[in-house]
């Protein structure tokens, strides 16, 4: 054998070792895959909820609109709900590991976990409607449904003859407490001598507890009307009965109560969920935490009943239109708490970090029980 073709052979050989060991280090640096995973699809939406698809408020208007929007838009839709903080990892994992592109939830309870699944999924795109987390691919929702809330305060304070207005809700957190504050603000301006009694249920879900503590609340004070932030429903159909003007709370339940409703405030998700889900699919996804409110649809006053007391619409529209022009907000002071205590001065206003996550007091005119 000459020696050009035994050096040809040695190169071959030494060629085809090097292309090996390549392979082997590829493979080795390859993390293993979950046998379950796929890639994202830019037209699979994953929702998980903590509460109930048809629980007639918050929960089902965000079901319906992501439901609607991906009909329309030609995407899948996947939705798990009745999830426990405890739970939402593994159920929002197992909506990634079939291919969701997109994954939407409706509980704060979620935020610490999202960050984790975030980091982990950096392909997937989170958006929470209660959150105050963000990231690159992870978006939440500050809705500035407080500004509803003042207004339907508006129509209990200028309704109620005994000036006693009642207010059931599941527990006393900063979300509920800044629209129980708003409710009160409102019930206040339209009428300085009316008051806000409340009590609890303690538990999120619970149609009977909250329709047993409507009833104790109208058994030992004389109220009018009502409203309600715990199950959508519930509470107000047990003032219902009792002839008590209600109020409602995340929807328009004129029909189930046409004897007593006066108006209620409700959401429409669709706008915000069509953007953002155009904005995932061109590549555009911003991951911060949005603002959403009555200037820009996401939450609207319902209708007023023609049982609201005369001149109650002029009042209301009036205020709507400040709040709609941005002249005035509703905590912009001057504010004094049930204590006496000056929280906002004349002239000043509360920063929407402020109302996020400080607003840990009452309003004056609310009475928790």
């Amino acid at each position: 054998m000459d020696l050009r073709r035994r050096r040809a052979i040695i190169l071959a050989v030494v060629l085809l070792a090097l292309a090996a060991l390549v392979a082997i280090i590829v493979v080795s640096a390859t993390p293993p895959q979950n046998a379950n995973s796929r890639t994202p699809a830019a037209n699979k939406v994953g929702m998980v909820l903590n509460g109930s698809a048809d629980d007639g408020g918050f929960t089902q208007a965000l079901h319906e609109a992501a439901q609607a929007v991906c009909a329309e838009m030609g995407m899948q839709f996947i939705s798990r709900d009745g999830i426990s903080a405890d739970d939402f990892p593994a159920t929002a994992q197992q909506l990634i590991d079939i291919g969701c592109g997109m994954i939407l939830c409706d509980s704060e309870a979620f935020d610490d976990d999202l960050v984790e699944l975030a980091a982990k999924n950096p392909r997937v795109r989170f958006i929470n409607a209660m959150g105050t987390v963000k990231g690159h691919n992870l978006a939440s929702c500050m809705r500035r449904t407080y500004q509803a809330r003042y207004l339907t305060g508006i129509v209990a304070g200028l309704q109620t003859q005994t000036n006693e207005i009642g207010y059931v809700v599941s527990s006393l957190t900063l979300e509920t407490i800044r629209q129980l504050n708003a409710f009160t603000l409102g019930a206040r301006k339209a009428n300085p001598k009316a008051t806000v009694f409340v009590r609890c249920t303690n538990d999120r879900y619970d149609e009977d507890a909250a329709a047993q503590t409507m009833d104790a609340l109208l058994d030992a004070h004389d109220i009018d009307v009502v409203s309600s932030h715990a199950v959508p429903t519930s509470a107000l159909a047990a003032a219902d009965k009792r002839n008590t003007w209600t109020i409602g709370y995340c929807s328009n339940s004129e029909t189930p109560f046409p004897r007593t409703w006066l108006t209620g405030y409700t959401f429409d998700w669709k706008p915000f969920y069509t953007l953002r889900f155009e904005e995932w699919q061109d590549n555009r996804f911003v991951g911060k935490q949005y603002r959403g409110g009555i200037r820009n649809g996401l939450v609207s006053l319902a209708p007023l009943s023609d049982l609201v007391r005369p001149g109650t619409q002029a009042v209301v529209d009036a205020e709507l239109d400040r709040l709609m022009n941005g002249t005035f907000d509703v905590f912009f002071g001057p504010i004094v708490d049930n204590s006496k205590t000056m929280r906002v001065r004349d002239g000043e206003a509360l920063s929407d970090e402020q109302i996020l996550h400080g607003m840990d007091w009452f309003v004056e005119g609310v009475v928790t029980e």
